[in-house]
């Protein structure tokens, strides 16, 4: 049976570019040989695009983009007429190229340009399959305030309390803004960059000057902000695989941070947050969660697979954080844990999933 030949974005113009090197370093190197013939194209940090032929560990320890022998600058082509399929385009020098048939796209581009729904419109004006959610459930479930209110009618469902706001509106009115997170949140609370991922730019703010800093220091990743109030609880994440339908929705895991809170050191730098799969939560808890995690996945959009956290207080009130459209594969990244533990897979067959999942999607639309 001829193999199916997947695109494997990694990198990009993003916050994440280290994070979503090391997840697609994993991926390639878990990746069934037997049935994907896999493309590896990393997007540097200034948006240029290589085929990269270098050993996986490259990618992941970020040298890739060095290693010059194994870099070809290389462009997509929208569907071909004649087979139907996109194509990727390798310039050999001299005027020269080779193409290959692109069957599916696997984005491993976490972050902006990656997780809010710009490679997820390449890949439909390009008519190529993807995997992961469309471009709709990308962008609400990118945006923190969007992915909230879409989830605020869910019966049961608790959501920290928050205020958001633009640059331009904290420029206009800064202390009526700081004003109303003071009297709708209480401190500490948390700052954080509507559209951003892997805890980058979160900041916690314990009194008014280092509130007023968080935001100016959260708008360096972005113009939107929502600072949200304090909730004390166990950090809870479930993964979520499908289409709509029936959905594989995995055992909750629990992160215990051992620090202020799960930033993005102590998530891909320090080795101090430990994890429990499955979350030391007691068994109608647990279910609760399942059962919140596929209604706010459906509720978003989301499809393909997705990472949905919460908290869970010691009334064991369920807090809906935030869900993640293409949550990290690195060795420490929790989802690919979660359905291994859940399903009883491996890891390879997880990639395996994803990919057969967004072609199954593609003959259905």
């Amino acid at each position: 049976m001829e193999k199916i030949k997947v695109l494997c974005l990694f990198g990009g113009n993003s916050t994440e570019y280290e994070v979503s090197c090391r997840s697609a370093g994993s991926v390639a190197e878990n990746i069934d040989e037997k049935k994907f013939d896999i493309t590896k194209v990393g997007i540097s940090k200034n948006g240029a695009w290589n085929i990269y032929t270098g050993p996986n560990g490259n990618i992941a320890n970020l040298s890739w983009c060095g290693d010059a022998a194994n870099l070809s600058p290389c462009a997509l082509v929208p569907k071909n007429e004649a087979n139907g399929k996109a194509r990727l385009y390798k310039f050999t020098g001299g005027g020269g190229f080779e193409q290959t048939d692109i069957d599916v796209i696997l984005p491993i581009v976490h972050g902006g340009n990656g997780e809010d729904g710009a490679i997820q419109g390449l890949a439909e004006l390009y008519g190529v399959p993807y995997a992961g959610s469309d471009i709709a459930g990308s962008v609400c479930s990118y945006d923190k305030a969007i992915s909230k209110a879409l989830c605020a009618g869910i019966d049961g469902l608790y959501t920290a309390k928050y205020i958001v706001f633009k640059k331009y509106e904290f420029d206009k009115d800064a202390a009526g803004i700081i004003k109303s997170a003071e009297e709708k949140l209480g401190y500490p609370m948390f700052v954080k960059p509507a559209n951003a991922g892997s805890s980058v730019g979160i900041f916690k703010a314990r009194e008014k000057s280092g509130l007023a800093q968080a935001v100016s220091d959260a708008f360096v990743y972005g113009d939107k902000i929502i600072i949200e109030e304090n909730i004390t609880g166990k950090e809870i994440e479930v993964a979520v695989m499908g289409n709509g339908g029936e959905l594989t929705v995995s055992c909750p895991g629990e992160v215990v941070p051992n620090a202020d809170f799960y930033d993005y050191d102590t998530k891909y730098n320090n080795d101090t947050a430990e994890f429990f799969i499955p979350a030391r939560i007691d068994e109608k808890t647990s279910e609760k969660v399942r059962g919140f995690a596929e209604k706010i996945y459906t509720a978003v959009g989301a499809g393909g697979f997705s990472r949905v956290d919460f908290f869970v207080d010691a009334d064991n009130k369920i807090y809906f954080n935030e869900t993640n459209t293409i949550p990290g594969f690195t060795d420490i990244s929790q989802f690919a844990k979660l359905m291994m533990h859940h399903e009883k897979i491996t890891y390879k067959e997880v990639v395996t999933k994803i990919i057969e999942l967004a072609i199954e999607r593609k003959k259905t639309t």
